[in-house]
């Protein structure tokens, strides 16, 4: 299925794409629909409201869409929702940015030490690697019991 965004700019779309606004004098938080519409219960309901036959090619017609229930808690409850999710959505890629940062750290690493075992700066040999070993303590273990 395709995609549902918040968007603060105006645009030309093609007629594959359909593009809404709240009503005059509606309160709603965009940022509220904006998270509610990517939550999987929501996204199974607009599957379900969609038409095609096959999943990469449906389509969710105006109709369909317009005719959904959403829920519509009052606007400061909305606003409550929209920032903690916000917050906890930092917080979530400050630390994949963390997590990618040790991976590039760790690969570098690995990098340097496969060059330094090549050129012979670093006597490798008799050292056992163990794949998949959960930890130092169980690599020796397994290092104790195999050649």
């Amino acid at each position: 299925m395709g995609a549902v965004g918040l968007t603060c700019y105006d645009g030309l779309v093609s007629p594959s794409y359909n593009v809404y606004k709240p009503r005059d004098g509606a309160v709603v938080n965009r940022h509220y629909f904006d998270y509610l519409y990517r939550t999987p219960a929501h996204v199974i309901e607009m599957t379900r409201y969609s038409k095609g036959i096959w999943e990469s090619r449906l389509r969710l017609y105006p109709d369909a869409f317009l005719s959904m229930l959403s829920p519509l808690p009052p606007s400061d409850e909305q606003a409550a929702i929209a920032t903690f999710l916000a917050a906890e959505n930092g917080k979530i890629d400050t630390l994949i940015a963390k997590a990618q940062q040790a991976i590039a750290l760790m690969r570098e690493h690995r990098t340097s030490l496969i060059a330094a075992a090549v050129t012979g700066k670093i006597d490798v040999r008799g050292v056992i690697v163990v794949a998949g070993a959960a930890s130092e303590a169980e690599a020796g273990r397994l290092a104790g019991v195999a050649r």
